[in-house]
């Protein structure tokens, strides 16, 4: 019951379903940076890409979400494209055949591909602008943060089944843009804000992140709990949460643990109701269906003893060798 009303219970000191605090990086985490140029302990993230993250299994889903399925893409303006152009002559990598266009040196540059179903919402483009598409590139190369700073939004670039996914589909002004990618790697956009009161809250630079999303779950440790106030810090929240799924957990296992058919425990006398109530049709003597019961909890006692026994014995070895 504590643990379904902790929301509640934690709501005078934490922010809870809305956002995810950082708590913790590793030293070599990708997302490590200064200057503003990455996450920092105290930054609320608040959405990943397209996917808002309200939670902590939000944040994990929409890290899932970004490697599954073809990579969002960006729905940019014809004069960004043209002015910021920086594509070479396209060649193929020397590895996996990737197409490039863009100077492999420069790490800020992403060779993107122009997709031309995602002109606009429906297919409903105006011959002006798909004159303007025939003008553009099919691989242009693009500053990865201005690109994603000037767009118009993501885009799926696939026709959904909902009204909402086939909106996202397409672009509602501009020219779809998607990054070409290896497929363990993806770009990812966290939106975040400055910690604190929702007067204080600060919207900062958001971080741009281009890598595996496995590399962002295992390496930057994250809080449901949001404080409210500076000194309160969100392990508390984290430590009494822990402490009551390890409180159900251990109730549920004594509970398992105490209904064994097993003399001392509340088994032994669910076998003897349970042996009464069914079998006195079959067997109408009393002093018989006692001495089934105690069969049943004898066994019970005998199997439960050799395995206690057992996970002593293989303990007791371990700790001598």
């Amino acid at each position: 019951m504590l643990l379904s009303t902790l929301s509640y219970v934690a709501a005078p000191f934490y922010t809870v379903d809305h956002g995810v605090v950082v708590t913790d990086m590793t030293r070599n985490s990708p997302l490590v940076g200064t200057a503003g140029k990455g996450l920092i302990t105290g930054d609320i993230v608040t959405q990943i890409n397209d996917c808002k993250v309200n939670t902590e299994s939000d944040w994990y889903d929409c890290l899932r979400r970004s490697i599954r399925g073809p990579h969002l893409g960006y729905c940019v303006s014809h004069d960004f494209i043209r002015y910021n152009d920086e594509s070479i002559e396209i060649s193929h990598h020397s590895a996996d055949g990737m197409l490039q266009c863009c100077d492999e040196r420069n790490v800020k540059l992403c060779c993107f591909e122009s997709v031309a179903e995602g002109l606009n919402s429906l297919e409903t483009a105006e011959i002006t602008d798909t004159a303007e598409h025939a003008q553009i590139p099919q691989h242009v190369c693009l500053d990865v943060r201005r690109t994603i700073e000037d767009s118009h939004g993501f885009c799926g670039g696939g026709v959904g089944k909902s009204s909402k996914s086939s909106r996202d589909s397409f672009c509602q002004s501009g020219f779809f843009l998607r990054p070409l990618l290896r497929n363990t790697t993806t770009i990812l956009t966290f939106k975040r804000t400055s910690g604190g009161t929702k007067s204080q809250l600060t919207k900062l630079r958001d971080v741009i992140y281009i890598g595996h999303p496995a590399d962002v779950s295992s390496t930057v440790r994250i809080s449901p709990f949001v404080p409210r106030q500076s000194y309160v810090s969100p392990q508390w929240g984290d430590t009494y949460a822990l402490f009551l799924k390890y409180n159900v957990i251990f109730s549920f296992g004594q509970a398992l643990l105490n209904a064994i058919p097993c003399f001392g425990l509340d088994g032994y006398h669910i076998t003897s109701t349970i042996v009464h109530s069914f079998l006195v049709q079959r067997v109408t003597e009393r002093p018989k269906r006692d001495f089934i019961a105690l069969l049943v909890a004898g066994t019970g006692t005998i199997l439960f003893g050799s395995a206690l026994l057992k996970v002593l014995w293989m303990s007791v070895i371990r700790f001598l060798y």
